[in-house]
């Protein structure tokens, strides 16, 4: 079951509505090394550099993937729900300035052939060493692979919902937002929650997203 899919079909009314609760910000997440600010919501906090760093040694190195700031509700220990963000700075998505709406598009078609790659990555998932990660990355991956890329041209967003594994016996729902920024920077939300919580947790995502600025 695809949670959401329907109030998260027009992306621009997804990022709209988190403007009529723009108030409910607590307070603001900096990024030194990119340059950009995010606010957060009301109960949320910003996980800390030590347990950021730790996540980003759990992953394989073959991965390449490095998150710059994670954000959860204060006191979730259970592990959702959560927003990871990953940076693409201009040397890696060959942009310098905002891209144009023909650039866009075809990154967004780039994106949406990227699925059809999944299976290529088997190498990375079975390097993993620990065997719950490693048969849930298995599961994820499938569930990319199924995946439809949603865009707003406009904009210059797009994202998708994957349906998750079960994670701890209970199911996932993921959302993927990728926006730019005016210097060529993509920036990728990963946002995650119990597939029966996602609907109460995705204004909290919108606003997240919503609230990116760049430059700073």
């Amino acid at each position: 079951m695809r949670i959401g899919i329907q109030s998260f079909r027009h992306l621009s009314l997804f990022l709209a509505s988190a403007l009529v609760t723009s108030l409910c910000f607590a307070s603001t997440a900096k990024s030194l090394t990119y340059h950009y600010q995010l606010s957060i919501p009301n109960g949320w906090e910003q996980v800390s550099a030590s347990q950021l760093a730790e996540l980003n040694a759990s992953l394989p190195p073959v991965a390449q993937i490095t998150y710059d700031m994670a954000l959860r509700p204060k006191g979730g220990h259970s592990g959702y729900p959560y927003v990871l963000v990953q940076v693409f700075p201009p040397a890696r998505t060959h942009l310098s300035a905002w891209p144009s709406e023909s650039q866009f598009n075809s990154i967004v078609q780039q994106f949406s052939r990227g699925s059809q790659a999944v299976p290529n990555l088997k190498p990375i998932v079975e390097s993993i060493k620990n065997d719950q990660q490693r048969e849930w990355t298995k599961g994820f991956m499938e569930e990319i692979a199924k995946s439809k890329i949603t865009s707003d041209t406009e904009h210059r967003t797009f994202a998708t919902i994957i349906d998750g594994p079960i994670a701890n016996g209970k199911p996932v729902t993921g959302m993927a937002v990728w926006r730019f920024a005016s210097d060529g920077t993509l920036v990728q939300f990963n946002c995650y929650a119990w597939s029966a919580e996602f609907e109460k947790n995705r204004a909290d995502f919108a606003r997240v997203v919503s609230s990116f600025k760049s430059g700073i």
